[in-house]
């Protein structure tokens, strides 16, 4: 009897994390899965009132929460925490923090955490419990929807996407659309991008803010490949 209790503990000890595991990145799947849907829900429907998401003005990540999203987004709790921090809780127990940086006024950053209470402050387990998402306004000098045809930031029905960024000055005059198009690296190399990047990389950096977009690239499932461990 000892022997098999400790076979069967032993099997346990193998398997039990391995369980938990996939759990865990289920659970994380299915938050992202459904937090991409809400938020960006949010913006079709504050579009139809508030009109273009292109021509939305704001200062400030309170205004811009009460102005474009509140009344589209049921929520537990709101908390301002500077003019450039806004913390918004929902009912399944996730929150999302709207920031803005400084010295970038047309761009609103957002961190989606999945679980609320994990994901304090300003840092969090980026990649892992915490995802970042970018909005970008279209109307500005650098990103300018009737200049640009594929901005990585506002493609066609976008609102907030995961985030990325890619320095590029390969760009043509697309005659047929009248709009600019900005060639960006093909499939293989955008991956090799969110991976090692120095700054950006999914688990090759400091911040870790590509994970997002390697998540959404794999449809919305964590590849096996991922390079942070659940």
């Amino acid at each position: 009897m000892l022997i098999t209790l400790g076979i069967i503990g032993i099997v346990a000890a193998l398997t039990i994390p391995t369980l938990i595991s996939k759990y865990n990145k289920k659970s994380v799947e299915s938050k992202l899965v459904h937090f991409n849907a809400l938020i960006n829900e949010a913006v079709r429907l504050s579009e139809i009132e508030n009109g273009e998401k292109s021509l939305w003005s704001y200062k400030g990540t309170e205004e811009f929460f009460t102005e474009y999203l509140s009344k589209y987004l049921k929520t537990v709790k709101t908390e301002k925490v500077s003019d450039l921090q806004y913390n918004v809780y929902l009912q399944n127990g996730t929150k999302f923090i709207l920031s803005q940086p400084q010295t970038e006024n047309d761009i609103i950053h957002l961190k989606f955490c999945t679980e609320a209470e994990k994901c304090d402050g300003e840092k969090g387990n980026v990649g892992k419990n915490a995802f970042l998402f970018l909005f970008y306004k279209t109307n500005g000098q650098s990103i300018n929807k009737e200049q640009y045809c594929n901005s990585p930031f506002m493609g066609e029905g976008t609102g907030f996407v995961p985030y990325m960024f890619v320095d590029t000055e390969d760009d043509y005059w697309d005659y047929e659309k009248n709009c600019r198009q900005v060639v960006y690296p093909d499939d293989s190399e955008i991956k090799d991008i969110l991976l090692s990047d120095t700054r950006y990389g999914c688990g090759s950096s400091s911040t870790n803010a590509y994970c997002t977009k390697i998540i959404q690239l794999n449809g919305w499932k964590i590849p096996d490949d991922y390079p942070i461990k659940f």
